[in-house]
């Protein structure tokens, strides 16, 4: 009998028991009598002990999903279809420091919530002050952490894990920390944000998120010049280009790259630093301002005392050039053009004698020379000459003196890798220079910093050192001189206040000398009064007040 044929039976029957069945709320009485039941190729599948009356669907909550996998890039962690729409930060200048406050907005095409962690590249030496974080349900401050940072960058675990397990950060305001961290991309925040919910595909819909960061950094004038870089975010094809702005109350001339950034804003790729700048112009000859805030439950004062640029004047110069082994490195290489910024610097009636040295010094330039007469290939191949494998100032000191003794206003300008063979000879030697009335300064070219030998030589003669290798190294790269000529100036600066005190409570407290176009600061705790040149100590300005109490 064919198949179709046994068939027709059964579909009679179930026409006239399912009715019957769906009253009694049981089985249908077809799937008793499916004569396909104990058949192996069972066309339904379905016998007595299915109890498929009782099965309901399953909600979108029991769903199991399988991790989404995280994509880890060099700035952003979060899974695939999140992504940074904007990134904009704003610089503010004053007072010796920089307030940089950085927007960064999301968005995500994703299905589920989620978290990202984003790296938020600082320059060393920058702290956060205040994180906020903002969704369509609201904002929060975020929680900022000191030194809580895991391997890899993560932020430990802590208060803001507490709050995402919680209702309030899955149905109310989101949730954020931040906390510092050193890598060898070098100095940056890591920020946690959670969740980030699917954005609308309503092009006008607001960022599923938004994270505000505020953080300081000095600022110091050098040279009459504010100059520091904002370092890259790093190479992340999620992440958005910086649109930057720069403003100040008591400078002028911002600027992005030597871009003007107060008129309109400039924009850099996540992958390029971004150099700021600024311009002191003019204001009083010497101006002092003391605040106070309350830092960690007491409080704490800070004192800036900043000189007007004054025009760089004539002067004698003796110039003495590290050719000592230990140049031959990084330092080796900056020497000449060190020298090249140093002759554009200077007036042209001033007059310059130069002199190579190491254990023994070798005269270059004997004769007062202009500074536009200079030979520096000459000067380039003389460090080449081997002269010993020590920095001795003494030997260099017992060739010059005669010239000092004979010029107007001499400076004795060492240019070297920051090294000095200290002993009894250099010592006496500097204070020896100090006394013949020069001026004696040292110019470090070098990546590392001055050593302990010198810098303790210097502050016992009263000797002004200055490390500038990241100028140098830019300079010798052949990506300007201008940094470099500012570092410069600021050795060539007239002293306008040779011993520049403050009162701290009892205390009196030595900020040293202070030269035109140059600043002097002092942060610490201050229990007593507060007072540098008759200013007494006040509340800060807006912004700067939020940025020093924060943190």
């Amino acid at each position: 009998m064919p198949r179709n044929a046994r068939a027709l039976p059964f579909i009679l029957a179930l026409a006239m028991a399912t009715p019957a069945a769906a009253q009694d709320g049981g089985l249908p009485d077809w799937v008793e009598q499916d004569p396909f039941s104990n058949e192996e190729d069972d066309p339904l599948g379905i016998d007595r002990s299915d109890q498929l009356e009782r099965v309901s669907p399953t909600t979108v909550e029991e769903e199991a999903h399988a991790p989404i996998p995280v994509q880890r890039g060099e700035v952003l962690h979060a899974i695939a279809g999140v992504r940074e729409t904007g990134h904009e930060v704003d610089v503010w200048l004053g007072h010796g420091m920089a307030v940089v406050e950085e927007r960064m907005r999301f968005t995500s095409s994703a299905r589920y919530r989620a978290e990202l962690r984003y790296r938020l590249a600082v320059p060393d030496g920058a702290s956060l002050a205040h994180l906020e974080v903002c969704s369509p349900e609201g904002c929060r401050e975020g929680l900022i952490e000191e030194g809580a940072v895991e391997e890899g960058g993560a932020p430990a675990v802590g208060a803001y894990d507490e709050a995402l397990r919680g209702r309030s950060a899955r149905f109310g305001a989101p949730v954020a920390q931040a906390a510092p961290s050193e890598d060898d991309a070098g100095h940056a925040i890591w920020v946690r944000a959670a969740p980030i919910r699917p954005t609308p595909r309503d092009a006008r819909a607001e960022p599923s998120l938004t994270l505000t960061a505020r953080w300081v950094v000095s600022a110091p004038v050098r040279g009459g010049r504010v100059r520091w870089t904002l370092p890259a975010r790093g190479r992340d094809n999620r992440i958005a280009p910086s649109v930057l702005r720069v403003r100040s109350d008591t400078l002028s001339h911002g600027a992005i790259d030597g871009i003007d950034a107060v008129e309109r804003p400039v924009e850099r790729a996540a992958w390029e630093p971004a150099e700021v700048t600024a311009r002191m112009d003019g204001g009083p000859a010497v101006q002092a301002e003391a605040f106070r805030v309350a830092c960690a439950g007491a409080r704490c004062a800070r004192l800036r005392v900043v000189a007007a640029p004054q025009p760089v004047r004539p002067r004698d110069i003796v110039l003495l050039l590290d050719a000592s082994p230990s140049t031959a490195g990084s330092a080796r290489g900056r020497i000449a053009p060190a020298v090249a910024a140093l002759l554009s610097t200077l007036p042209s009636r001033s007059r310059l004698r130069v002199v190579a040295f190491a254990a023994r010094a070798e005269p270059i330039l004997p004769s007062p020379t202009p500074p536009t007469d200079v030979p520096l290939m000459r000067i380039a191949r003389a460090l080449e000459g081997e002269m010993g494998s020590a920095t001795r100032f003494e030997a260099a000191w017992d060739t010059v003196s005669p010239w000092v003794r004979e010029s107007s206003d001499p400076l004795i300008l060492v240019i070297g890798d920051g090294g000095l063979t200290t002993g009894a000879g250099a010592r006496r030697a500097l204070l020896e220079a100090r006394r013949s009335g020069a001026d004696v300064a040292f110019l470090n070219v070098a990546d590392r910093p001055s050593t302990p030998g010198l810098r303790g030589a210097a502050e016992t003669a009263d000797v002004m050192v200055v490390d500038a290798g990241v100028e140098a190294d830019r300079a010798a790269r052949g990506h300007g001189m201008e940094a470099l000529e500012e570092r410069i100036r600021a050795l060539l600066a007239p002293v306008v206040e040779p011993r520049l005190t403050a009162r701290i409570g009892r205390r009196t407290v030595a900020l040293g000398r202070l030269r035109a176009g140059e600043e002097r600061v002092w942060e610490g705790v201050a229990a007593g009064p507060v007072r540098v040149l008759g200013v007494r100590a006040a509340a800060p300005p807006a912004p700067l007040a939020r940025a020093l109490a924060d943190r």
